[in-house]
């Protein structure tokens, strides 16, 4: 008896994923020194842009903004010497959106707790 197996052709689906933007502060667990100043970095990924450049970066400070669109991925905060913030927390948030691909989009949010 003979049997046939037919070949099967089979495509492998490739993982697909969101946009996200991650932080980057030189403090860890987001503690942050009162008096300091401190850079925070939104870094981007998996945005299908042809420069970095066609990436905006939109920011807000205790719900706030901080800024338009612009292209800086990076934030300087200085925090008052102030003992009533000491325990305190400052939200930030960013949101990244390509310029080439309004699609695209992703959006973090933390919480600094001053020290």
């Amino acid at each position: 008896r003979l049997i046939r197996r037919q070949r099967q052709m089979c495509i492998r689906d490739r993982p697909i994923r969101e946009q996200e933007v991650i932080f980057q502060i030189p403090y860890f667990g987001f503690r942050i020194p009162k008096g300091s100043s401190v850079d925070i970095t939104a870094v981007p990924y998996f945005f299908n842009a042809s420069t970095f450049g066609a990436l905006r970066f939109d920011w807000n400070v205790e719900d706030a903004r901080k800024s338009g669109e612009t292209t800086q991925n990076i934030i300087t905060l200085n925090i008052e010497k102030s003992q009533s913030l000491r325990g305190s927390y400052i939200p930030v948030q960013v949101t990244v959106i390509n310029t080439e691909s309004m699609a695209e989009r992703a959006e973090n949010r933390i919480n600094l707790l001053i020290q």
